[in-house]
Formats: structure tokens, sequence, C-alpha cells
């Protein structure tokens, strides 16, 4: 079973639960977007707390990719450290 049908608090989205590609992609994109973000850390803490650390990670290896994280995110909010 893929992880989004395993644990039924984290069913933010049924998109996501087509696979678990989708369920990372659609986790990426409530991230970025700061008016869906409370709800994906509510139902989802624990893909919340894994796309901060990657996109944090990526930020860290490409100072390109820290750039369009921030045109992304509007500077709204930090970028996760």
């Amino acid at each position: 079973k893929e992880r989004a049908e395993d644990d039924p608090e984290a069913r933010w989205s049924s998109y996501a639960l087509n696979n678990r590609h989708e369920y990372l992609a659609e986790g990426i994109a409530w991230y970025l977007d700061t008016n869906r973000r409370d709800t994906l850390k509510e139902k989802g803490p624990e893909l919340y707390a894994y796309v901060e650390k990657l996109l944090a990670e990526a930020a860290q290896e490409n100072p390109l990719y820290r750039h369009k994280l921030q045109e992304i995110m509007q500077k709204s909010a930090p970028i996760p450290q």
C-alpha cells in the first residue's frame, strides 16, 4: 500500500491517493501554497516535515533553486533551514 492509503489522517487530497509520487507532488504543492500550508501541517505532519526537509536540502545545494523557491513562495514565508 502507498503511504496515503496507510494513514487516514493524511488524506488531505484525493489526488494524492493515486500513488506515492502524486502524494509527494501534492504535498509540495500544498507546502508552497501559503494558504494551504497550515492544512498540510495539520493533516499530514509527516509529509509536511519531509517536504520542508527536502526543500531545505535542495535550497542549500543549489543557490539558483533557493532563489526560484523564494520567487514561488513570493517571500511570504521563510525558506526552511
